[in-house]
């Protein structure tokens, strides 16, 4: 349906990364594709490795024919390497998290695992840092305290308004949050996102992930952080197809209707619903977000529904082709100019 508008590899990942989030693998057929319509393989390892999506499609990948030895190499290294880092942030995200919790301060986990416990393999979702949410931003003082009695370090470089940077004891990075985004010209909207995420303790539910548990955001305010985060680096410098991907996984599950209510009155009241439908549109054109009713929502002419709830608008393709080449465009880290 949209091959006019990307190339033979970007069509071939997009088809990849839904395989291997719905796990259909509905492109492997016994057709043989003809020669002038198979992608340079190569490039689409490039592709993917820009967007830190390559060790979603290893088990689609390694079953096409015709890919180099020196690829496949690469493919398998590059995978195993995300795994063994995935684990061993993880490690450091619960040695954080008890730190802090034992000393009073409550923290709740932020993307990394939080996301990755949606994935078909947990491992395969890049992680890079620790990130951690103050419940009480008036702990600041405390958790500073505490994490350089505990052997953390202060980076020297400090690089946003809205987290501390910090060095854990073994060289990983640990962002200590004390807001969710970076404070905006809109003072209604820092306070509305400000009011939402001042939660009592004992309303921090806790999810086993991978054997280990962590405090985390219901999924109402998990899904409002997931699409503030991805519009703050938006009109920074652009993101890449891993944030739409932890969409697909996180919408293709069955979230509660009362708590996707809750969502949508967080996205009226702060004007993100244009936002919410070029996301959305992008994740179910592309990348395999399901509209048939069997995750949270299901189309009803150009729009989407949660139950009878509206969810928001179906955006024409040539639309959301155009928000995708954006995407693609920015890669993992954003673009390195501002338009």
């Amino acid at each position: 349906m949209h091959m006019n508008y990307f190339s033979k590899e970007e069509n071939r990942l997009f088809s990849m990364i839904a395989d291997s989030l719905t796990n259909t693998q509905n492109h492997i057929t016994d057709a043989k594709v003809p020669a002038d319509e198979e992608p340079d393989f190569h490039a689409l390892i490039e592709l993917a490795g820009h967007h830190a999506v390559l060790p979603m499609i290893y088990q689609q990948i390694v079953k096409e024919p015709g890919i180099a030895r020196e690829d496949l190499d690469f493919l398998e290294m590059m995978t195993k390497q995300t795994a063994a880092e995935f684990y061993q942030i993880l490690f450091n995200a619960r040695n954080s998290v008890q730190l802090l919790m034992k000393n009073g301060i409550p923290v709740i986990l932020l993307k990394g695992a939080s996301v990755a416990r949606f994935y078909p393999a947990a491992e395969a979702r890049k992680s890079s840092d620790v990130d951690l949410f103050l419940v009480n931003p008036d702990d600041l003082a405390h958790a500073e305290k505490v994490l350089k009695a505990a052997g953390y370090h202060p980076m020297d470089e400090q690089h946003a308004n809205h987290h501390v940077l910090w060095g854990t004891p073994d060289n990983h990075a640990l962002e200590l949050h004390t807001t969710l985004i970076e404070p905006t010209e809109d003072k209604k909207l820092n306070q509305y996102i400000r009011n939402r995420y001042t939660l009592p303790s004992e309303e921090m539910p806790e999810e086993t992930i991978l054997g280990i548990s962590f405090p985390v955001f219901s999924d109402d305010l998990l899904a409002f952080h997931l699409l503030l985060h991805m519009l703050m680096d938006f009109l920074a410098a652009g993101f890449g197809l891993k944030l739409l991907c932890d969409c697909v996984v996180f919408w293709n599950r069955n979230v509660e209707p009362s708590l996707v209510k809750n969502f949508l009155q967080d996205i009226e009241s702060c004007n993100l619903s244009n936002f919410l439908s070029a996301v959305t549109s992008a994740c179910v054109r592309f990348l395999g977000l399901r509209a048939d009713g069997s995750g949270t929502l299901a189309q009803k002419g150009e729009k989407l529904y949660c139950g009878d709830e509206a969810f928001c608008t179906l955006l024409p393709e040539a639309f959301t082709a155009e928000f995708m080449q954006d995407i693609l465009d920015a890669e993992r880290n954003g673009k390195p100019d501002s338009d």
